[in-house]
């Protein structure tokens, strides 16, 4: 069982099903979302959302989104759906981000939203499937033309997509000759609540960076670096945005909507910790560990140059290989809910 729920016997009300409203001896606690719902709710096809991962009660709405995925009320009334606003609104407050930080990034990277099937089509070119996938970060030479979302229309009940095949430009196609793996392409889930977006988004963006400052091939660090500094950027971001990086938005968020946004954030910084890949999890920790200790700027400047995390590495060895062991130790390797993941091809 997942770690954010704890099976336990209760009193009073707090053994009633908040999906069936029915009396029962045992109960799964969500501790962070505080649903109670019996075990059998997982397998008899009740809805979850997901993207905060809570199941459906009577009482509330979801949108389906097709493929499988659905979003409750609240995910989806903070979700931008449409390439043209996620443009607008996520876009380019990531790059925002990122030009606070001094991280500027000299290429106009291609950004596309995809379905959740276009998705694993193109993920599973490269590597075997073993969990969903929310961005992908890419070299154009990777793979043939993808369908992308050219348009998505949002309604109260349901969306309206329409998609659009992309063909080869004549530079993509020299770039798949040659094999030029500094040619980024950011691929995106589409329809996700705007702080989800624009963390994976940053993420992504951290990948595609290091790219830009020739770590590829042999330069290429050890994937527990790059995830764990990319997990880092996207939790910084998260921070950014739900302290300032909204008012940037040109819509307002209600009380209510802006609650819920820093609710998510903080629930996904709390995944990032329990992740199932260790190149995630740890990484995150390690990472974020020496961020704190360091400053990011030192932190990426050694990633550059030595392909590690630790500034102090080569001066004390010793303290390196302890490095992993003085974070506080994982102690429940359980994956999150529908296994979310980014993923650098």
């Amino acid at each position: 069982m997942n770690q954010e729920f704890t099976r336990k016997k209760v009193n009073s009300y707090a053994n009633i099903c908040d999906i069936c409203h029915q009396d029962n001896e045992a109960v799964l606690h969500n501790k962070f979302w505080g649903q109670r719902c019996c075990v059998e709710h997982y397998k008899d096809g009740t809805l979850r959302c997901s993207t905060c991962h809570r199941l459906k009660q009577p009482e509330i709405k979801y949108v389906d989104l097709g493929h499988g995925r659905n979003l409750c009320s609240d995910c989806y009334s903070i979700t931008i759906a449409d390439p043209k606003e996620c443009e607008k609104h996520i876009f380019e407050n990531v790059r925002r981000f990122y030009t606070g930080l001094n991280l500027n990034l000299d290429e106009d990277i291609p950004i596309s939203l995809v379905d959740k099937d276009e998705m694993s089509r193109v993920r599973r070119r490269n590597y075997e499937m073993h969990r969903g996938i929310i961005g992908l970060a890419t070299s154009i030479w990777d793979f043939k033309p993808i369908v992308t979302i050219n348009r998505c229309t949002k309604y109260e009940d349901r969306i309206e997509v329409e998609k659009k095949a992309n063909k080869l430009t004549m530079a993509e196609s020299f770039a798949a000759l040659f094999g030029s793996n500094k040619d980024n392409k950011l691929l995106l889930l589409f329809a996700r609540p705007d702080v989800l977006m624009g963390m994976t988004l940053a993420h992504e963006m951290m990948h595609a960076w290091l790219r830009l400052q020739g770590l590829i091939g042999d330069r290429k660090p050890e994937r527990l670096v790059e995830e764990g500094i990319c997990q880092v950027m996207s939790h910084m971001y998260g921070k950014w945005f739900c302290s300032r990086g909204f008012k940037y938005l040109s819509y307002n968020k209600t009380d209510e909507q802006l609650q819920f946004t820093k609710d998510l954030n903080k629930y996904y910084a709390n995944l990032k910790k329990i992740d199932s890949d260790e190149a995630y999890r740890e990484g995150f920790k390690q990472a974020m560990h020496a961020v704190k200790e360091n400053g990011l700027k030192k932190i990426l400047d050694c990633i550059l140059k030595k392909g590690h995390l630790a500034p102090k590495m080569e001066e004390d060895e010793d303290n390196c290989e302890d490095a992993k062991g003085s974070l506080p130790p994982h102690k429940n390797d359980v994956a999150p809910p529908q296994g979310l993941q980014w993923v650098i091809v």
